[in-house]
C-alpha cells in the first residue's frame, strides 16, 4: 500500500491564520493524515526541497505565484489554496482581476473561495473547471463559533480597541509611490485596472489620514480609559508610536490575533477591516469610522456589521452611549451569523473546516502517482539554483570586500527580514500543542522538521 502524502500548511501572517491554520490542522489529524506547518517565506525560498510529495495549502492565487505553483507541481505535489484577502474584498469582481491570476488557477488541483458569489465572479472571468472552485468561507471565521469559541465575558469597563487596516497607506518600510509600482509589478493589472487602483488607494491614503487623526481624538476624549490600537501585521507601527506618544492612555500593540485582541475589550472601532468582521462574530459592539464613503472603494462586509459614524464628534457620543448600556454579546453574535451566512462557505452552512478537511481527505484518498522522473529533474533544478544564487551571493561578498564598497542591498534586505519576522515572528511545539488540544483531544506527535517547520501525526 503506497504511503499518503502529507498535508503541508505554510503561514504568511502569523496573527492572521496561524491559529485557524492549527485548528484546520488538528481536523486533519483527526482524519489520520500527517501534517506540516511553517513559515511561508522559508518556504518558498529555502526548504522546498526538504519535503516529500505532498499536498500543500498555498495562500494564494495571484500573477506572482504562477512560476512558485509551476515549481510545487513539478516536484510532485498537490496544489490547494485558501486566499485570506478574499474574505473581505472592495467587491468580488475587483477581487478576481486583482487576486486571481488564471495561469496560477489552473496549476491549482482546488482553490477554496469565500462563497458562491467569488466564485461565480471567477467563472465569469475565466475558463476554468467549476469543480475545481469549492465555496468554502475561512477557518478563520470557524474558531469565533460558539462551540468551539467561550462566550466572552463583557466587561463594559475594559479597554477600547482601535484596529488599523491601512498597511498600503502606511506601509512598513517603503514609500506609497513605492507600494503603487509593487502593486503592478505583483498583479499586472492593465491601464484601466491600475486607474481603479489608483482611486482606490487615494481613498484609503485618505481614510488614514482621517482615522489616526480620530484616534488621537478618541483617547483624549476617553481620557479615563485605556486605548489599544492594534495596527494592520504589514504597517509600520513607529508612524502610531511616533503620532501617539503624548497620549498616556494608548498602548501600540501588535502581539496577539485579532479576535484575542478583542475579546477582552469593552468595543472595537474599525474601517472595512476583517478584524472588525471577526469582533462582531464575536457579539462585541463594533462601530466604522467612515469619514468619507466610496461605494466604489470602501470595503461592504465588515461596514455591515458595524454601526457606522461618518462625524466623529457622533461616533465618540455614539460610543459613550454604547459604553454605558447593556450589551447582550450572546444575541448580538447570533444577529452577526444571520446576517452574513449567505457571503461565507456553501448552501449547506457547513463549517469552513469541515469542507476543507473533507476536500483534502478525498484528494489524498485518490493516491495519485507522482512523476519520478519529472521530480528527479526539477529537484536537480531546484539545487542547481539554489547553487546559483549562493555561488552569486559570495561573488557579491568578495567584490565588495576587496573594493571597500557599502552594499546598497544590505538595508533593503535587512527591512525585509524585518518585515517577515514582524509578519510572523516565530512559533514552537508547546504553542502548536497549546492551541490543538483547545480543539481536539486526539492524541499526536508533534517534532521539529526543519528551519521554522513543524511536523504533525497522529500517535498510534
Amino acid at each position: 500500500m503506497r504511503k499518503k502524502r502529507p498535508v503541508i500548511i505554510p503561514i504568511e501572517v502569523k496573527s492572521r491564520e496561524f491559529k485557524s491554520r492549527v485548528y484546520l490542522a488538528a481536523r486533519l489529524l483527526e482524519l489520520g493524515h500527517k501534517v506540516y506547518i511553517g513559515n511561508s517565506q522559508i518556504l518558498r525560498k529555502l526548504k522546498i526541497l526538504s519535503f516529500a510529495p505532498g499536498l500543500i495549502l498555498e495562500n494564494d492565487v495571484t500573477k506572482s505565484s504562477s512560476n512558485y505553483l509551476k515549481r510545487l507541481k513539478n516536484l510532485g505535489h498537490l496544489c490547494l489554496a485558501l486566499d485570506e484577502e478574499a474574505l473581505c474584498p472592495i467587491s468580488d469582481s475587483w477581487y478576481v482581476k486583482q487576486r486571481v491570476d488564471p495561469k496560477s488557477l489552473e496549476l491549482l488541483d482546488t482553490f477554496f473561495t469565500r462563497g458562491n458569489d467569488d466564485k461565480k465572479a471567477i467563472e465569469e472571468c475565466y475558463k476554468c473547471d467549476p469543480k475545481k472552485l469549492v465555496p468554502a468561507g475561512n477557518p478563520r471565521l470557524d474558531i469565533l463559533r460558539s462551540n468551539l469559541s467561550p462566550l466572552l465575558n463583557y466587561n463594559s469597563d475594559s479597554y477600547i480597541l482601535i484596529i488599523s487596516r491601512f498597511s498600503r497607506s502606511n506601509p512598513f518600510s517603503i514609500t506609497r509611490d513605492q507600494v503603487l509600482s509593487n502593486v503592478q509589478r505583483k498583479f499586472a493589472l492593465n491601464e484601466k485596472d491600475m486607474n481603479f487602483y489608483k482611486g482606490y488607494f487615494n481613498h484609503t491614503n485618505k481614510l488614514f489620514d482621517h482615522f489616526i487623526n480620530m484616534s488621537k481624538s478618541l483617547a483624549e476624549k476617553f481620557l479615563n480609559r485605556q486605548v489599544i490600537i492594534r495596527p494592520h501585521p504589514s504597517e509600520n507601527i513607529d508612524t502610531w508610536i511616533n503620532y501617539m506618544e503624548s497620549n498616556q492612555n494608548v498602548k501600540i500593540s501588535s502581539f496577539g490575533t485579532a479576535e484575542e485582541v478583542a475579546s477582552g475589550s469593552s468595543l472595537v472601532l474599525h474601517n472595512g477591516c476583517t478584524a472588525g468582521l471577526e469582533s462582531a462574530i464575536l457579539g462585541l459592539p463594533v462601530f466604522s469610522y467612515m469619514p468619507i464613503i466610496s461605494d466604489k472603494y470602501d470595503v461592504p462586509l465588515p461596514n455591515l456589521v458595524s454601526t457606522c459614524y461618518s462625524n466623529q464628534f457622533e461616533l465618540f457620543e455614539a460610543i459613550e452611549k454604547k459604553l454605558l448600556s447593556n450589551h447582550n454579546v450572546k444575541k448580538n453574535s447570533e444577529n452577526i451569523w444571520k446576517s452574513i451566512n449567505k457571503y461565507i462557505g456553501n448552501d449547506k452552512n457547513e463549517s469552513s473546516t469541515e469542507i476543507i478537511s473533507s476536500y483534502i481527505d478525498e484528494l489524498l484518498k485518490e493516491n495519485r502517482k507522482v512523476d519520478y522522473l519529472k521530480r528527479y529533474f526539477s529537484f536537480l533544478i531546484e539545487i542547481l539554483m539554489r547553487l546559483k544564487f549562493v555561488i552569486k551571493s559570495f561573488l557579491n561578498y568578495l567584490y565588495l570586500k576587496i573594493s571597500r564598497k557599502k552594499n546598497p542591498l544590505l538595508k533593503l534586505q535587512k527591512e525585509r527580514r524585518n518585515y517577515y519576522k514582524q509578519k510572523y515572528p516565530g512559533t514552537s511545539k508547546a504553542e502548536i500543542r497549546k492551541i490543538i488540544s483547545k480543539f481536539t483531544s486526539t492524541s499526536f506527535v508533534i517534532k521539529d522538521h526543519c528551519q521554522e517547520w513543524y511536523e504533525l501525526r497522529p500517535f498510534n
